[in-house]
């Protein structure tokens, strides 16, 4: 099993995918920095300069791309859908249209060939959607001050209300890495949602764009609800603040539930290898 699971890993490193998503997720990243965070540093040392004692000076956590509304912070959450299919979902449906899957299954057990799969392609999604985030982190820590933010200074969108709301504000590392955690098990449950889309559809496009229609349907569908918080693009985002972790843990977790049953094993009751 870890031989196969070590052999998918390649393969997706391997993939051209896989470095052009995160190439558009380090564009948006480096933007976002560019014209969000420069130009307040600019300012920094007049501000610094001046005395104002009940202004707060900017921060790593209220400066970072998902922290706070902004074009870039939108935009990365609405091409996540995509970015998460990019480097690997599409790769079973390519191995069982190229007839790579029946080279596979004679050298290797079927089994093994679908959790591999499965664990690959939920990697792939996670970490496409969090490497260009801590990336941005990182370029906001050698500008911003590393501080911790304050409730009073009127400058973070939570409220008491959201989830670990607390933490932001007394250990908003944790809040972050949490928030990260958060992103990357729901964009790995995207990138194995196409998976399954791969046993119905003729077309790559289709197994591509999967992700990004559930995605649009669940938002239309809980918007129509007056469910917001079970929007996927408002759950996964750092600064919603409503409470989001139910909408977050049952989504991800019917998600992964369905589809790796379904995946891992309809995958070996049909003869495709």
């Amino acid at each position: 099993m870890k031989q196969m699971i070590k052999f998918e890993v390649k393969r997706m490193l391997r993939n051209p995918g896989f470095y052009i998503a995160m190439m558009i997720g380090l564009i948006v990243s480096a933007a976002h920095w560019i014209v969000e965070v420069l130009p307040v540093v600019r300012r920094m040392d007049k501000y610094m300069s001046l005395d104002f004692a009940l202004l707060y000076p900017p921060n790593l956590y209220n400066s970072w791309i998902c922290e706070g509304n902004n074009m870039y912070s939108y935009l990365y959450l609405l091409i996540l859908p995509i970015l998460v299919t990019l480097p690997y979902a599409a790769t079973f449906f390519s191995d069982v249209n190229d007839h790579l899957i029946e080279f596979i299954c004679t050298r290797a057990d079927k089994r093994e060939y679908f959790y591999a799969k499965f664990t690959a392609v939920f990697l792939s999604g996670g970490i496409v959607s969090c490497v260009p985030l801590i990336f941005n982190i990182l370029l906001c820590i050698a500008v911003v001050p590393v501080i911790k933010p304050q409730a009073a200074d009127s400058t973070s969108n939570m409220v008491p209300k959201g989830s670990f709301s607390a933490l932001l504000f007394t250990h908003p590392a944790v809040y972050v890495a949490i928030s990260l955690m958060v992103i990357f098990l729901f964009s790995g449950a995207l990138a194995v949602f196409a998976l399954n889309v791969a046993f119905y559809s003729n077309h790559i496009f289709t197994v591509l764009l999967a992700p990004l229609v559930l995605n649009v349907f669940l938002s239309a569908l809980f918007q129509l609800l007056n469910l917001q918080s079970w929007e996927p693009s408002n759950f996964i985002n750092p600064a919603y603040s409503s409470p989001r972790m139910i909408p977050f843990v049952v989504e991800t977790a019917v998600l992964l539930i369905i589809t790796g049953w379904e995946f891992i094993y309809r995958g070996r009751q049909e003869d495709i290898c």
